[in-house]
């Protein structure tokens, strides 16, 4: 489908919403993850993830015809993912595949993802990491 009329609120909406629904799906525990400026505390867990979904920038993509204007959207979506120090790779590639067959096979109407990515970034204190991100674009029309 073509372009949509999403707000910046309306699109995070979207994208937590089908990435909770895969997260679900997979198995997994909605209450190991983290998203921006939410109450959280990991310090009992021995894993979680902290999810980051925020706007960088946008552009016109129209001259406006009439009364709207075409705007592109974009985003950058990161999931830090963090499991105790010494417990080996598996749980953080097996969580690392979920976000990644989330990014790569996800279909939210007119939201496109590209440049996906995975990084290993090692230790953090008591915790290894790995690093899942993607860019995220949409289309909004604004009236004018």
């Amino acid at each position: 489908m073509g372009a949509s009329t999403r707000t910046p609120a309306q699109f995070r909406d979207a994208v937590r919403t089908a990435f909770g629904a895969h997260w679900i799906g997979a198995g997994e525990d909605l209450g190991i993850i983290a998203w921006d400026n939410l109450s959280f505390d990991p310090s009992n867990l021995p894993e979680y993830v902290f999810a980051s979904l925020a706007h960088a920038s946008g552009d016109f993509t129209s001259l406006g015809t009439g009364s709207e204007v075409q705007v592109r959207r974009e985003a950058i979506f990161a999931a830090q993912i963090f499991v105790r120090h010494n417990t080996g790779q598996s749980r953080a590639d097996d969580i690392a595949e979920i976000i990644l067959n989330f990014l790569e096979s996800a279909r939210i109407t007119g939201i496109r993802f590209r440049d996906i990515g995975v990084t290993e970034a090692g230790r953090v204190q008591q915790w290894f990491q790995v690093n899942v991100n993607a860019q995220l674009e949409y289309d909004s029309y604004r009236s004018v």
